[in-house]
């Protein structure tokens, strides 16, 4: 009976609300450590390789030529490092904004369904689809973008992480970044990452992170 679907309706909703909440601390706390941590830290390496090549350019007998033509791919490399933490700091903005228009729209069905029990009229009913119909949409634009940014994390900023950090500088960032976080948002990150992540991936993550905690 329709009675029976707006419950059914009703239900899932929270449900969904539920993960979207928790998926949405998880994308702070991940933003948060590219902004806070990851994209400082490159900064920081970069310039410091940038000061070391540029001594020791000057205690060598190049000529101006060589020296213009060895210095220019650190400096691309350096250039390259901020735009690229300008543009993921866009992405994040971008993807805040995408989160709190769902959040939105969330409350807004919640509200319908409350305003379907108390008066179960055809009005009513067409103001949960609605809602339900706007939600699907942002959530497959909020999924896009994701797949998007995440992709660019794996071909772009990744390789950069690895071409300027050692092992031992990750871990450390990574114990940094750990340490930032509550045990909340850590039960909350790890549960998710346990419960998404294939078995050998997640084998790797403990033991990156028992490192990290050491």
């Amino acid at each position: 009976s329709p009675k029976f679907e707006i419950q059914k309706a009703n239900t899932l909703s929270n449900s969904v609300a539920s993960r979207f909440h928790l998926i949405w601390s998880v994308f702070q706390a991940h933003s948060g450590a590219e902004d806070e941590f990851i994209w400082p830290a490159l900064k920081m390496k970069i310039e410091s390789k940038k000061r070391s090549s540029s001594s020791s350019e000057c205690g060598t007998a190049t000529t101006s030529t060589d020296a213009a033509t060895t210095a220019s791919p650190t400096k691309k490399c350096g250039c390259e490092s901020i735009l690229e933490q300008e543009s993921y700091e866009e992405d994040h903005a971008h993807e805040e904004h995408m989160f709190k228009q769902i959040n939105t729209t969330l409350r807004r069905l919640n509200g319908s369904f409350r305003f379907y029990h108390a008066n179960p009229q055809p009005t009513a009913l067409y103001i949960i689809k609605k809602c339900i119909l706007a939600l699907k949409e942002q959530t497959d634009n909020l999924a896009q973008h994701l797949h998007q940014h995440l992709e660019k994390e794996e071909t772009q900023c990744l390789p950069m992480v690895k071409k300027h950090l050692t092992n031992d500088e990750i871990s450390i960032l990574v114990g940094q970044i750990m340490g930032k976080r509550s045990a909340e948002m850590m039960s909350k990150i790890l549960n998710l990452s346990v419960c998404s992540l294939p078995a050998d991936e997640r084998e790797d993550m403990v033991n990156c992170l028992k490192k990290a905690m050491g």
